[in-house]
């Protein structure tokens, strides 16, 4: 029933509490079948975040310093693999202005975006080393509280 068929606002009043009655008793027949999923997932969550905890109990040393060895690395790759990319991409473009004469212009751009991506990158591959190198004792100390907390 649309609102042009309702030629008092009682009809269209009924007509929505009518879809809303419906819906709700939708809603609530999809709980009552899967409620057991829903109990089980809990109990699966609750379990998951203990084992969580206690592989943390053990091994924080090596998740922070994973992490932070993570970071540098992919950051170093992540730079290396742009800036290449970027001359290899300019060197396709000096030849093929040398052999034929014109410049291919989307690969100019992706070459200076690349370059771009590739700076930002080691920016931050070399400020996560710095930060490191820096904090290292810091960092240690705060291993050390994590695993006495716990």
């Amino acid at each position: 029933m649309g609102i042009k068929q309702c030629s008092r606002p009682s009809k269209l009043l009924t007509a929505m509490q009518s879809t809303a009655e419906g819906a709700s008793q939708n809603v609530i027949t999809q709980i009552r079948e899967t409620y057991w999923w829903v109990v089980v997932g809990v109990i699966a969550g609750i379990a998951v975040m203990a084992l969580y905890l206690l592989l943390i109990r053990v091994a924080v040393g090596l998740m922070v310093w994973g992490s932070i060895i993570l970071t540098i690395v992919s950051s170093g790759f992540g730079a290396f693999y742009f800036i290449y990319n970027s001359m290899k991409l300019k060197e396709k473009n000096e030849l093929a202005q040398i052999y034929f004469g014109y410049v291919d212009s989307t690969d100019e751009k992706k070459a200076k975006m690349y370059m771009t991506f590739g700076v930002i990158l080691a920016i931050i591959c070399g400020v996560a080393i710095l930060l490191t190198l820096i904090f290292c004792k810091t960092i240690r100390v705060a291993i050390a509280v994590i695993k006495s907390a716990m």
